[in-house]
């Protein structure tokens, strides 16, 4: 399982108490108050900087339920989402039959993140329009969720800049570079020489064992995977 983000664990809202009510499938309305804002910055970057940004702003929901919800499907849909954003070899299923959402304020948020990272992947994908939409919507998901947003808020105003300046689309690459989980962290720098290393830190914690929607290494190697899976070598 990757590492908690320093940035998360620093923001303290990991596992905190639930004090927001849930209703069934309550996720569909709260994703429709999306800000317009963030949708036009995000329409701006590359399709892989796009992808990786809105796992990074659904891990904070990831984390902020950590250990309160017997639901683990959609941790390891966020791990795989890790590893597809390096190959997509990776990604073995791209999503998987969901419970019911009963109204349970955890697990509801849970499963509206798992169906908000599945829209997000299509869309990237597909390279749909709406894929910055997909990102935006994310974004109050996780507000709802916490009592302080602050520290949310404050990170993801420094990405969006931190992303538009240094990964904005080009019409003759529009999936851009590799861009790591690391990169996420504000504090660290984006050094092009970085990426390889980073990107291998990132493969090795990724647990393929029990994760339902990746590849085993052997089924990598079958489907003409090379070099050595869970693993970056540029």
């Amino acid at each position: 399982m990757l590492a908690r983000p320093k940035y998360i664990e620093d923001a303290g809202i990991l596992g905190s108490p639930v004090s927001y009510s849930w209703k069934p499938y309550q996720g569909i309305a709260i994703a429709a108050t999306y800000p317009k804002n963030v949708e036009k910055i995000v329409r701006g970057l590359t399709l892989r900087a796009t992808l990786v940004l809105g796992v990074g702003i659904g891990e904070w929901l990831r984390w902020r339920l950590d250990g309160l919800t017997s639901y683990h499907q959609c941790p390891r849909y966020v791990d795989a989402l890790w590893a597809r954003t390096v190959n997509g070899l990776y990604l073995k299923n791209d999503h998987l039959e969901r419970p019911e959402d009963k109204g349970d304020p955890a697990m509801g948020a849970m499963l509206a993140l798992e169906q908000g990272l599945y829209n997000l992947l299509v869309k990237v994908s597909y390279d749909e329009p709406e894929r910055a939409q997909s990102v935006a919507e994310l974004i109050p998901l996780v507000r709802y969720t916490m009592k302080d947003t602050l520290a949310f808020d404050n990170w993801l105003k420094v990405l969006l800049k931190r992303f538009s300046d240094n990964f904005k689309i080009d019409e003759d690459n529009r999936g851009g570079s590799l861009v790591p989980r690391g990169f996420l962290d504000p504090t660290v720098p984006l050094n092009p020489e970085s990426v390889p290393k980073r990107l291998d830190e990132q493969m090795r914690q990724i647990e393929w064992k029990g994760n339902p929607f990746l590849a085993s290494p052997k089924e990598m190697l079958a489907e003409g995977f090379e070099g050595k899976p869970y693993r970056y070598a540029s």
